[in-house]
């Protein structure tokens, strides 16, 4: 009698036991669930951005390839907006396969998905680089010559840009383009002290030779841009000059002015 009661009890006992395990095993899927669907969210979203990334990448190259017969490697495509709520842009770091060390930017349109690059902009800049080395040590002296910077281009919103397979020269390229071309000098001088007005003075001469420089090259648009940096402070002098200021002295004599902040 002793031995039915207590399987009676074990028998009512176990709907119980099997409900409680059920509910667990119940939960452990939903705690499962909790954590895998964001985790397969997340990395769906990886995938796809790296799928846009890869396809954005070789689509730069494609068109590199195709715009100047060599082959190109791209790397580190991004998007940029110029402001919020704009598409923006993508753009990567580019350099040709057999010539590392010549970096330039390529992008693409988002709304558009017209390509542009800044290789032939690269391969000027580079090729002029010391031709305007030389000239400021004839400013400067050959052991003070400023850090510079010097763009040569032509803007994509002046003209469809017409350079394709071989990049010619600079000179041959302003004589060609010369209506549609950019020139700009970016002069990065530093001193360890503010400027008295006679430093002013000896640094504007030197401005104006600068100028004469530029606008021997013969391009629709030029731009002189000069700086002094005063070193260890958050001061420097500054100057910029656009095309139909070059040639107007009022403007070029009174310039060079003190300003907050550093110039670059």
């Amino acid at each position: 009698m002793a031995k039915v009661q207590k399987q009676t009890i074990l028998d009512a006992a176990r709907p119980s036991i099997t409900n409680t395990t059920s509910i667990l095993h119940k939960r452990k899927i939903i705690v499962y669930l909790i954590v895998l669907i964001p985790a397969l969210l997340i990395a769906g979203f990886f995938v796809a951005v790296l799928f846009g990334v890869n396809n954005d990448r070789s689509g730069m190259e494609d068109y590199l390839r195709s715009k100047y017969d060599k082959e190109f490697t791209v790397v580190d495509v991004k998007t940029r907006a110029s402001s919020i709520g704009h598409p923006g842009q993508r753009f990567g770091t580019a350099f040709p396969k057999d010539d590392t060390a010549l970096i330039f930017e390529v992008g693409k349109s988002r709304t558009t998905g017209v390509y542009f690059d800044g290789y032939d902009s690269a391969v000027w800049a580079r090729e002029e680089r010391p031709k305007v080395s030389a000239f400021l040590s004839t400013v400067y002296g050959s052991t003070n010559v400023p850090d510079f910077e010097v763009t040569a281009l032509i803007p994509t919103d002046a003209a469809p840009d017409p350079i394709r397979g071989v990049i010619p020269n600079i000179d041959d390229a302003i004589t060609r383009y010369g209506d549609h071309f950019r020139y700009v000098i970016f002069i990065k001088a530093s001193t360890d002290h503010e400027l008295s007005q006679s430093d002013i003075d000896g640094h504007t001469e030197q401005l104006r030779k600068i100028i004469k420089f530029v606008l021997s090259k013969n391009v629709s648009s030029s731009m002189v841009r000069y700086a002094v940096d005063i070193r260890g402070r958050d001061v420097s002098y500054l100057c910029n000059l656009s095309q139909n200021q070059l040639n107007d002295e009022d403007e070029i004599g009174n310039c060079i002015t003190k300003t907050q902040g550093k110039a670059w």
